[in-house]
């Protein structure tokens, strides 16, 4: 099935400005593929390949074999610790290595590389890599293809393929390399028919297993070596060289954390389960009219697709496993940026998300207890059992997380019409931050209101502050809410207490500007680092008049800096969305497009830092598109859309969506 979010404007200028990445007009575009001439730019971002629990960075040459003392590979669940002790998501040892040699006097450092080109395909997760070598004593063309399978969870294949001009022999490299890994404990290899290594890592000592086997298509080497050194584990193979005749060779790696599995090594078999599995996942998609925003919404959705698995209870860092910022523990970007437009494509991926706020939940009741409140307190950097990893203590007070993931299980609930997951997860995690937020709101007699203090506010430029708005309607929400589902499941809860603080909770105000304040003591001067109040209006969506809403966004639009992060763009479109301001929401998409680099759209979390791939900023722009442009709503009873003639939109949009529509079991 599909929703489609109407007709286009009658202005269709405003569908095609000068867009600032590759074909910024051209209607012969390939939406579905990314590449480049130019790897070695200094713009250059690396592509990126993943099934949601393995990813892999992919250099320019095709592999992992350029990046020195690295791997650029991580895998969801082998935590570890940083340097300041805290639980993090530890890089994985170099293992994407199928590189070449060929014997000569003078090697590569005579050679030149011509014709480079470099391409992503997003419907099957696939980087190929082509160029031509030519040297003194070597020639010839070169064709990489690495994927990691999207239907065995645990394999990553990398294709190689050679077509020599002249020559003698060419030699095979493969490598497993945790030598460079600090906190690897013990590491044993071994050889065979497979080359593997098996290591324990960081305090805990996790184990890891890798092994790979390699096959040449028919091709007898004229000899094999291995060399093994402490934490490295390589082999050599040596091919003859016959010239014009193609040399072909397949690496298949598998990763575990608890042993190896039997595995049968068919690459035609498996290539076509991994491409059938890309392709049901790509039953789901959205469509626009526009060849270069649908190039960019399609790199945006094969990001998340990339980087989340289903029947899987994990939720994604800001850069999943694309990279190491933040260590790859759990923030509120699960939950409010990442979650809402991945569960409109895929619920189940993203129900894995949700699920892992309910499998953390005993770890939020602890730290919750730890501070001397009641409930649960939901840890602003999340790691494998929920416990606190934020370093820095202060921090630790962006309390708004808790209404975020409460927020989070009722839109799944909300979607998905699944009572059974309500009852026993969503209510639970709900319930137990309400009792947080009852337990922490202080009642100030004077003026017979309900506060919260020493708030840190979801606009970090404002640091601890007393009755941050956001996070005070927040806890509002999530008490309320609390209360209706105990009536409803005859749970003993203090509903009467969640009800009244709810009712009597504080929303500062600037009489000034006629806004809601930030926080209590806000001034006109301040400069903010991304969306707070207007949280207020999406996704919260608190009662308030049009014309509020409108001086709302507008004020603090006028209060970000020159090199804005990724948030503020996404939601200010949405409410413009809403207001019916289509000119308004098409410049923040504009404002969004400096933060994806080329030539793969990796984000950024602002134009000009290295914080990669900002997951959290590729959500904001999906819902900008799909709430914003689509003017999606997730309701009660469902998904709902207006007409064209309420929710003007700068762009139309079709959601392609699994989303099933029976909602005889919606929550209401």
């Amino acid at each position: 099935m599909f929703i489609d979010s109407g007709d286009p404007l009658e202005q269709i200028n405003l569908m095609i400005p000068a867009l600032p990445f590759p074909g910024e007009t051209r209607t012969d575009l390939n939406p579905w593929l990314l590449s480049t001439d130019d790897p070695l730019s200094l713009q250059h971002r690396d592509a990126f390949v993943g099934n949601g629990l393995l990813g892999q960075r992919i250099s320019p040459w095709g592999d992992g074999s350029a990046y020195e003392g690295r791997s650029q590979s991580w895998r969801y669940g082998f935590w570890g610790r940083d340097k300041r002790d805290n639980e993090a998501l530890m890089e994985l040892p170099t293992w994407a290595v199928l590189d070449f040699h060929h014997p000569g006097p003078m090697g590569r450092r005579c050679e030149r590389v011509l014709n480079h080109r470099q391409s992503l395909d997003l419907r099957t997760g696939t980087v190929e890599t082509r160029y031509r070598v030519e040297g003194s004593h070597w020639a010839g063309e070169i064709r990489r293809r690495a994927w990691i399978s999207r239907s065995e969870p645990n394999l990553s294949v990398l294709e190689l393929e050679i077509v020599p001009e002249k020559g003698w022999y060419i030699e095979l490299i493969e490598r497993f390399d945790a030598s460079w890994m600090s906190q690897t404990q013990a590491v044993h290899t071994a050889q065979g028919e497979c080359l593997e290594l098996h290591l324990e890592a960081g305090p805990d000592r996790r184990p890891l297993h890798l092994a790979s086997r390699l096959e040449t298509h028919g091709q007898v080497p004229e000899r094999t070596t291995e060399r093994l050194r402490e934490g490295c584990v390589e082999r050599f193979t040596w091919l003859k060289v016959e010239p014009g005749k193609p040399i072909k060779a397949t690496r298949f790696v598998v990763i575990a954390d608890d042993g190896l599995p039997e595995m049968a090594f068919d690459l035609t078999a498996l290539r076509q389960a991994h491409e059938k599995s890309w392709a049901a996942l790509w039953e789901s998609r959205i469509e626009v009219p526009h060849a270069p925003v649908q190039q960019l919404v399609n790199a945006c959705v094969y990001h998340l697709y990339s980087q989340t698995r289903a029947g899987v209870p994990l939720a994604i860092g800001p850069c999943g496993i694309s990279g190491d910022g933040y260590c790859g523990r759990v923030f509120w970007d699960a939950d409010l940026w990442v979650f809402p437009p991945l569960a409109l494509l895929q619920p189940e991926l993203a129900k894995g998300m949700v699920e892992y706020r309910y499998e953390t939940l005993e770890g939020a009741k602890e730290s919750a207890r730890e501070d001397g409140y009641e409930g649960a307190c939901f840890s602003w950097e999340s790691a494998a059992t929920g416990k606190e990893w934020v370093p820095f203590p202060k921090i630790h007070q962006q309390r708004h997380v808790n209404s975020d993931v409460a927020w989070a299980q009722w839109f799944y609930v909300c979607l998905t019409g699944d009572t059974h997951y309500l009852r026993e997860k969503a209510f639970p995690v709900i319930l137990e931050s309400a009792r947080y937020w009852a337990s922490r709101a202080v009642h100030n007699a004077e003026a017979d209101r309900y506060e919260l203090l020493g708030i840190y506010c979801p606009d970090e430029y404002a640091a601890i502050r007393d009755n941050n708005a956001c996070t005070n309607y927040g806890a509002a929400w999530t008490l309320r809410k609390a209360a209706e589902l105990a009536e409803r499941f005859g749970v003993e809860a203090p509903v009467d207490r969640f009800r009244e603080i709810a009712d009597k909770m504080y929303i500062p105000w600037d009489e000034e500007h006629g806004v809601i304040a930030e926080f209590e003591g806000w001034t006109d001067e301040r400069v903010i680092k991304q969306a707070d109040t207007t949280l207020l209006i999406y996704p919260w969506e608190m009662p308030m008049e049009t014309e509020l809403k409108a001086r709302i966004v507008d004020y603090y639009r006028a209060h970000y800096p020159k090199n804005k992060i990724m948030m503020g763009s996404a939601i200010d479109g949405i409410i413009d969305c809403e207001l019916g301001r289509p000119e308004h929401a098409w410049e923040s998409f504009i404002d969004l497009l400096p933060h994806f680099h080329p030539p793969y759209f990796t984000a950024s979390e602002s134009p000009t830092n290295d914080c990669m791939n900002f997951l959290t900023g590729i959500g904001g722009l999906l819902q900008l598109v799909l709430m914003g442009f689509g003017g999606i709503r997730v309701r009660e009873t469902g998904i709902e859309i207006p007409p064209p003639s309420v929710s003007t939109k700068p762009l139309p949009v079709t959601l392609h969506t699994k989303v099933s529509q029976d909602f005889s079991n919606a929550p209401t």
